[in-house]
């Protein structure tokens, strides 16, 4: 899935007091965030970024204006922080996550094949680098989470707003469902759109406090769709009991968090057993 740099002209909205915020005892003593692979460290500046962006959203945590902007943003830190959800650059992707990038560009420079390595061992070649260095700005698989941490244009607010939207699909195991030929990476347009639709819609709840209504959300998440060129055109007749509701009802579902259409907040009690290779 590739990841699209969130504008950064929607920052959270916080100020007024609320209920006390979930998680806030249980991530006192943890990390920031922990890296996918420690053994090639992130530079200091792209740690300094990172470190920015999640403290951007422990701000959130504390100071939101929603019980429900809180605690999302709260649960978001506890996930980065415990490593359920782990965070590095595009050039340190190995193995079968850099594969799956390599299916997601247009042109698949060594990985024209719909079935990855036997060994699962994939280091690309040139022709790929320069690909993702031009086509992507990010990526999340399973909860690996990576970013262009060099990009001058990323800034701690846009940064925090991409790790809700991002986080929100390691929370749902987007992978598994995006695609109707998961090894051939070949999209399904209604539930790649929906697991897109519901990670705008939890930036919205991130980003937009009190303003953050099943209508107002709705409008975020499909303006977001359309500026950004997903190019994805959903059946709603196969996702709602009454297209004629619109996609807002999608929004209102996500809102009563009843897990219809997955989740928005990254609790522990419902994330994921583990991030193996969807069947």
């Amino acid at each position: 899935m590739i990841v699209v740099a969130a504008c950064d002209d929607r920052g959270p909205t916080i100020g007024d007091d609320d209920s006390a915020t979930p998680g806030k005892d249980d991530r006192a003593d943890l990390p920031t965030f922990v890296e996918i692979d420690a053994t090639r460290p992130l530079s200091t500046s792209a740690r300094a970024l990172v470190d920015a962006a999640i403290g951007e959203i422990a701000r959130v945590a504390e100071a939101g204006r929603t019980h429900r902007q809180k605690r999302l943003a709260a649960e978001t830190v506890a996930r980065l922080g415990a490593g359920d959800a782990r965070i590095d650059t595009l050039d340190d992707a190995r193995d079968l996550d850099l594969w799956h990038m390599c299916r997601d560009t247009s042109t698949r420079p060594g990985c024209d094949e719909d079935e990855p390595p036997p060994d699962g061992a994939f280091t690309g070649d040139a022709a790929l680098w320069e690909t993702l260095a031009a086509e992507l700005d990010g990526y999340t698989w399973g909860n690996r989470l990576y970013f262009d941490l060099d990009d001058e244009a990323l800034d701690p607010e846009a940064l925090a707003a991409t790790l809700v939207h991002e986080l929100n699909h390691a929370l749902n195991r987007s992978e598994c469902w995006y695609y109707r030929n998961y090894w051939a990476h070949e999209v399904d347009e209604t539930l790649a759109w929906l697991e897109e639709y519901r990670a705008f819609v939890a930036e919205c709840v991130f980003s937009r406090g009190t303003a953050a209504t099943a209508k107002r959300c709705d409008e975020v998440a499909t303006h977001d769709l359309e500026a950004r060129e997903y190019g994805l055109t959903p059946d709603l007749a196969a996702l709602v009991d009454d297209p004629a509701l619109g996609s807002v009802a999608i929004a209102e579902a996500l809102l009563a968090e009843d897990g219809v259409y997955g989740w928005l907040v990254p609790a522990a009690e419902v994330w994921p057993d583990d991030f193996a290779e969807c069947e």
